[in-house]
């Protein structure tokens, strides 16, 4: 959930992750591209890419997220990095 106002840290990571919008709208920034998005929408942050979630709005946004992170530590291939 992200709140009305509310933006993540940019992180990177080994996983990739499928994301599903399922209320509200806001952003996304993978490198240096920002992608806007709002309920019903569907979208993936490839693997090792710098990104970010906003919600620039005044309501709340709902994401499900759906990743490989079980598979990548299980191999011991996942790595976080944060910013």
């Amino acid at each position: 959930m992200l709140r009305a106002g509310e933006q993540t840290k940019s992180h990177r990571h080994t996983s990739s992750t499928i994301y599903h919008v399922f209320k509200g709208n806001g952003f996304t920034v993978v490198g240096d591209t920002r992608h806007e998005w709002q309920e019903g929408d569907t979208f993936t942050v490839p693997f090792w890419q710098w990104h970010h979630h906003g919600n620039d709005s005044r309501n709340e946004g709902i994401l499900f997220a759906m990743n490989d992170r079980p598979v990548m530590e299980a191999f011991g291939f996942y790595r976080e990095e944060g910013s």
